[in-house]
């Protein structure tokens, strides 16, 4: 939307680049910042290779297979007065093939036991 969102962070987060992520090609996804150190909660992705974008926003994945042909439909959607898609699209489904944090596991919570009342005595 442009609004912006809520952040799983308190405080924006920092930037994160790598020499071998370059935004070469479309379908590449990063995120949207206001500057250096920024990022928040929302992200863009490329429709073309825009090499003026790298060492300026963090790349974190991208689009593969046939869903490519999607983004492309997104290109021409229909615009309004300030440039903004008239019937914005939206993103039903997210599929990560690689996990780079296979370190990271789910926490799960313990069930705490029950802790019985002392029962009132009847007089």
């Amino acid at each position: 939307t442009g609004l912006g969102g809520e952040c799983v962070f308190d405080e924006p987060f920092k930037d994160e680049f790598h020499s071998r992520l370059r935004f070469s090609r479309r379908g590449i996804v990063a995120m949207a910042n206001d500057g250096a150190n920024s990022n928040k909660s929302q992200f863009f992705i490329t429709l073309g290779d825009t090499p003026d974008l790298n060492g300026k926003y963090t790349i974190f994945g991208k689009i593969v297979g046939n869903t490519i042909f999607n983004l492309i439909t997104v290109n021409d959607l229909e615009l309004g007065e300030d440039d903004r898609p008239l019937y914005p699209p939206s993103i039903t489904t997210v599929e990560i093939l690689h996990n780079p944090f296979d370190d990271i596991f789910p926490r799960h919570k313990e069930k705490k036991a029950a802790v019985e009342e002392p029962k009132k005595k009847r007089r």
